[in-house]
């Protein structure tokens, strides 16, 4: 059960800090699952290297049409302190910053070399 106090506090803390700024700001912010407890402090972490192994069951729908539901094992390939996956198996409460950038740079020169100012 998620530790929603905790979760609540988090939240209307990083809300505090980025008031007052011109900056669009957006954070990846995960609870540990707790049978029983309060999770540990957050920590303000970077996302773990990960990977999901697809697999897909075929299911039946309730007219006996086949659909495929996917699902997986999550393989965890960093074993860094620094992580949020980390911080999660440890019960605290991760905190990352996320930046969305969907440049293709590596085709930036190629662009350049177009020749779009001519008509």
């Amino acid at each position: 059960m998620p530790d929603r106090q905790n979760i609540s506090r988090i939240a209307l803390v990083i809300d505090d800090e980025m008031s007052g700024t011109s900056l669009w700001y957006t954070f990846e912010c995960e609870h540990p699952v707790l049978v029983k407890g309060k999770s540990k402090e957050y920590q303000g972490l970077q996302t773990s290297s990960s990977k999901m192994e697809e697999d897909f069951d075929e299911r039946k729908d309730p007219f006996n049409r086949s659909y495929y539901w996917m699902t997986g094992q999550f393989i965890n390939m960093d074993k860094g302190e620094d992580t949020d996956q980390w911080a999660l198996d440890h019960n605290y409460i991760s905190v990352v910053p996320t930046q969305f950038d969907l440049t293709d740079h590596q085709r930036i020169a190629l662009i350049n070399q177009w020749n779009l100012n001519e008509s």
